[in-house]
C-alpha cells in the first residue's frame, strides 16, 4: 500500500486518497444513496483530476447501499476505472454479489485489501 496523499472526513465515511485510489470506509449504520454519493464524487474529482482511479470500499462496517447509485450517480465518474470491494462476512460477500448486478463498469469482490490493491495497479497501469 502506498503512502496516504490526502484524507476527507465526511459525515457519512472517511476516505483515502492515494496515487491511483481512494479507499472509502463508510461509518456503522449508513444508508449509502444518492447524497452521500455524490459526496464521494465531489471528493474523488477534485483529488484526482481526472487521472484513472479505482474506488476501493473497504467495508468494516455495516450499512446500506442503494443498487442503483451504480448505474446512475457513478456513471459520472469517467476517470473511473473501476471498482474493489473488500469484505470478509459471508452475508456482506453475497450483498456485494447481488450489488454487482447494478454495475456497468469493472467491480470485483476481495476478502484482502492486498487483493484489491493489485487488482487496482492493473486496472491503471499505463
Amino acid at each position: 500500500m502506498g503512502k496516504v496523499l490526502s484524507t476527507k472526513n465526511l459525515e457519512h465515511a472517511t476516505l483515502e486518497f492515494y496515487n491511483n485510489y481512494v479507499i472509502a470506509i463508510v461509518k456503522e449504520d449508513v444508508v449509502v444513496g444518492r447524497t452521500e454519493v455524490n459526496s464521494y464524487i465531489k471528493a474523488c474529482t477534485n483529488f484526482f483530476c481526472g487521472t484513472t482511479f479505482v474506488y476501493i470500499s473497504l467495508r468494516k462496517n455495516a450499512y446500506n447501499v442503494n443498487p442503483v447509485i451504480y448505474s446512475g450517480e457513478m456513471r459520472k465518474l469517467k476517470n473511473l476505472a473501476g471498482m474493489a470491494i473488500v469484505c470478509h462476512q459471508p452475508s456482506k460477500i453475497n450483498t456485494a454479489k447481488y450489488e454487482r448486478n447494478f454495475v456497468n463498469f469493472p467491480y470485483e469482490i476481495f476478502t484482502s485489501l492486498d487483493d484489491a490493491l493489485e487488482w487496482s495497479a492493473e486496472l491503471t497501469k499505463e
